[in-house]
């Protein structure tokens, strides 16, 4: 990130934040990895592995307490840091629900 968005922006490529919710982790927590449906190819990513369950949990936990405080979600919150990264930065957020767009 430190190296790429530099060059990107030098060379005038505009930048695309894939995922930017985690793939559902900062709408649903912690508690979604628990929850996924089986085939869900989620369940083959690190970020939803047993082992990972605790440090998502503290993750999710500072992400909501600064959304608290700013008055949104975490989805909200992490949406509006991707865009308040730049005008090249555009975040591509994903739903499987037609009630989330």
């Amino acid at each position: 990130e430190q190296d790429i968005i530099p060059t990107c922006r030098e060379l005038g490529i505009g930048i695309v934040a894939y995922s930017p919710l985690g793939r559902g982790f900062l709408s649903l927590g912690p508690k979604m990895a628990e929850n996924l449906a089986d085939g869900d190819f989620r369940q083959s990513l690190p970020r939803f592995q047993v082992e990972n369950l605790e440090n998502n949990r503290k993750l999710y936990e500072r992400v909501s307490a600064i959304a608290a405080k700013k008055g949104c979600t975490p989805s909200q919150l992490a949406l509006a840091w991707v865009h308040h990264q730049g005008n090249d930065v555009v975040p591509i957020p994903g739903t499987t629900k037609i009630e989330n767009l």
